[in-house]
């Protein structure tokens, strides 16, 4: 019985030993294999960049325990190359790209890549047509966009339409709705700082003319000369804007499509009156001086404002009438003298009518002549101010010294005595800039091409100043001119000739 028991004992544990050694061996099998590779693939499907360009593609491989690890490889290096799964084009031209499983060379997938030039960016975008546009009810107009550089990569438009109630837009064609106005925007998709846009008015076929405004409605020319008025017909969307021109005078003075040419001596009425609706109108008084008491400089001035008519102190003998603006007692004759007193606080807006010109947009060439006296030194007075808007400092003064000029220019050694007059010049050309009084140049300065010197092709403000550096002040004459005067001719003028 021992024995026996002994044997079963040996023998049980010889059977677990057995059983012990087989379990291992399962475990260590499990462990050691590996989770197979299902699928591979690769997005996006198709790339398209530039040369020197850089994208990236993306490889997935499922199950997600399987071996991530891939073999990136470029088909053609020299278009493109690639380094896990960063692309970068080369050179133009086309090849593919592929991704392949490092544990299993049969799972795999590939893209396309087409590179192309270095995009060529767009600098700006205007239409093919400027300014506003109008659209009869039930028409169409089609607009273009025109790009810079013609050979801009990317010439996509987003378009927009500000009121679609009175138009719509479809492709850059607009089609009138409903009377009305509306802004049409183009915006080049590329870069969306690139914009222009246009108002576009939608009108009626029938809607007839109500009003026509010119401006200036008073004018003087020198026979010879010739001088464009502003016209406004109303409404904006009327039908037909044709007007008829025509002169109370001919020998006098011409129009043609609002352009006023003076002939001789005399006063004529312009007429504008509309086509469809005669009983519409408007009126030019044209005045054609005799100059023959003045020296021939004189006749081609721009303006030239002189005031012997005390009823009416604001009249032009060659140009437009100039405006009496600002606060405080009223501008005056003096008595006994073709002259009047500007209080401080009052000034002169001349509509000077000179174009841009000396290479700028502003007037940077002219010659300004201002005949007048001070009534006392120890004050601050004004000449011309360049800011239309009257918010910024004068451009010319007299300090309390007497002393000509600004800070910006420097002040004359030359200073002007109380109860004498005077004539003062001031002529830029470009860069260069001159003071004169009586014939002799009392400041020189170097400035710039439309600088606070230049004047506005919208007029100039006369002896006034945004601040009160101003003083009462009297004027005999003023002249403007669209050319610089010589030193010759300046010296030849001499002193103040205007007041009796």
């Amino acid at each position: 019985m021992k024995v026996f028991t002994g044997k079963l004992i040996i023998a049980a544990l010889l059977s677990g030993t057995l059983m012990f050694g087989a379990c291992n061996e399962t475990d260590e099998t499990t462990e050691s294999r590996e989770i197979t590779v299902k699928t591979l693939s690769v997005t996006p499907e198709n790339i398209i960049l530039a040369a020197g360009e850089i994208r990236a593609a993306k490889a997935t491989v499922t199950p997600d325990g399987a071996n991530q690890e891939i073999y990136w490889k470029s088909a053609d290096p020299n278009i493109a190359t690639v380094a896990n799964g960063i692309i970068t084009g080369i050179a133009e031209g086309e090849t593919t790209v592929s991704a392949t499983s490092v544990v299993d060379a049969t799972k795999s997938d590939e893209l396309r890549i087409r590179v192309v030039k270095a995009a060529v960016p767009v600098e700006s975008i205007v239409f093919d047509t400027a300014g506003k546009i109008e659209i009869y009810i039930g028409d169409e107009f089609p607009l273009q966009v025109i790009f810079t550089p013609e050979n801009a990569t990317n010439k996509e438009i987003i378009w927009r339409n500000s009121n679609p109630e009175a138009a719509t837009l479809e492709n850059g064609v607009i089609k009138g709705l409903a009377r009305g106005t509306t802004v049409i925007t183009a915006i080049a998709g590329a870069d969306v700082n690139r914009k222009v846009s246009l108002e576009a008015l939608v009108t009626d076929r029938d809607v007839p003319v109500q009003n026509i405004s010119v401006s200036p409605e008073k004018i003087a020319l020198v026979a010879g000369k010739s001088r464009a008025v502003s016209i406004v017909v109303a409404p904006d969307d009327a039908a037909d804007k044709t007007l008829i021109w025509e002169s109370s005078n001919n020998s006098v003075a011409t129009v043609i499509d609002g352009t006023i040419t003076a002939k001789s001596i005399g006063v004529a009425v312009i007429t504008a009156k509309s086509v469809t609706n005669p009983d519409v109108s408007a009126t030019v008084s044209v005045t054609v001086p005799d100059m023959s008491t003045f020296p021939a400089v004189f006749a081609e001035a721009a303006g030239l404002w002189l005031f012997g008519t005390p009823s009416d102190i604001a009249n032009a003998t060659i140009g437009s009438p100039l405006a009496i603006k600002g606060s405080g007692n009223p501008v005056s004759p003096v008595t006994g003298s073709n002259a009047v007193t500007v209080p401080k606080g009052r000034y002169f807006e001349a509509n000077h009518g000179i174009v841009a010109n000396g290479g700028g947009n502003n007037v940077n060439e002219y010659t300004m002549v201002i005949d007048f006296r001070i009534p006392a030194t120890g004050q601050w007075y004004s000449f011309f101010q360049t800011n239309i808007n009257n918010n910024d400092d004068a451009e010319c003064f007299i300090n309390t010294g007497g002393s000509i000029g600004v800070g910006a220019t420097g002040y004359s050694g030359a200073t002007v005595s109380a109860n004498v007059w005077h004539r003062l010049i001031v002529t830029k050309l470009g860069t260069s800039y001159n003071i004169y009084l009586d014939g002799n140049n009392i400041v020189n300065a170097s400035l710039s091409i439309d600088d606070r010197f230049s004047l506005s092709p919208n007029g100039v403000i006369l002896l006034g100043d945004n601040d009160g550096d101003d003083a009462d002040i009297d004027a005999s004459g003023i002249a403007i001119w669209n050319r610089q005067l010589s030193a010759e001719e300046i010296y030849a003028l001499g002193g103040a000739s205007f007041v009796n």
